[in-house]
């Protein structure tokens, strides 16, 4: 569902865009898409797919010359009923979170990491080697 579900409705909202000739398409996809990990591997998978989706989206927006903007919201944990449990890792408050994704849309950018901390740690994942990343 990660996988069909989203491409559907991505898809739908993109084509509806460019037959408009413009919008705003902003999805929620996951700071655990960036590598996979051994908690949840589907879900990191199901995300990652969702990321590259987005980017050639914005890739297919700018090709066609359409003013269609896509924006990708990376979140990590949100202090909601879906993230509940011992020993989970920063998990933020929701006030904090939407303040920080409408900021993301209203400023038109690309991707946005929610919380801010969360992107300097994407980026962080994004060039940490391999074998030091296989050990963690």
């Amino acid at each position: 569902m990660n996988v069909t579900g989203f491409t559907n409705i991505i898809d739908w909202t993109f084509n509806y865009f460019e037959k408009q000739e413009f919008g705003h398409l902003v999805a929620i996809t996951s700071v655990a898409g960036i590598r996979g990990s051994q908690e949840a591997p589907s879900y990191n998978a199901t995300k990652a797919y969702q990321i590259n989706y987005l980017e050639a989206l914005r890739q297919k927006a700018k090709k066609i010359k359409k003013p269609i903007i896509v924006t990708d919201i990376r979140p990590r944990l949100v202090d909601t009923d879906m993230a509940k449990g011992d020993g989970l890792f920063w998990v933020m408050p929701v006030n904090k979170v939407t303040k920080q994704m409408f900021k993301g849309i209203r400023n038109n950018n690309k991707v946005v990491y929610v919380t801010k901390c969360w992107g300097l740690i994407g980026r962080l994942l994004k060039i940490i080697p391999r074998f030091i990343y296989d050990r963690m």
